[in-house]
């Protein structure tokens, strides 16, 4: 009994130290994620949020008049209109801005969504719609 007594007294403060130990990882690891939080924060206030909303009408006007072509049959001018509007918001300063912000995320949606504008020219656009 005085034995375990004695054992138990020797691993509380390796137990304690550890508690403690953990709790100032999560705590760095917290502080720098809300540091990265803050700089994307100040990175996407640079953003021309009207350009951005914009760009989002017009890709919504874009996405109709797509698939009308392809329901339609015209799959190659489908294409091309699809191809010249991928390029235009590749080459928008604001989508650009809001990519250069979220790169450093791991958030796998919102790579997953960057990643779906970007089409590559052997797919054809009404497979894919």
């Amino acid at each position: 009994m005085i034995k375990i007594l004695g054992l138990t007294l020797l691993l509380i403060p390796a137990i304690a130290w550890s508690e403690v130990n953990m709790q100032n990882f999560d705590m760095q690891k917290m502080q720098a994620m809300m540091l990265e939080m803050q700089k994307i924060k100040i990175c996407m206030a640079k953003v021309d949020q009207k350009k951005l909303e914009s760009l989002g009408i017009e890709a919504q006007k874009m996405e109709t008049e797509i698939k009308q072509l392809c329901a339609a049959g015209n799959k190659s001018q489908a294409q091309k209109k699809a191809l010249g509007f991928m390029k235009k918001i590749k080459d928008n300063d604001a989508f650009v801005q809001l990519k250069k912000c979220t790169e450093s995320l791991d958030v796998p949606m919102m790579k997953e969504q960057l990643k779906s504008l970007e089409i590559d020219e052997s797919e054809q656009i009404c497979d894919l719609i």
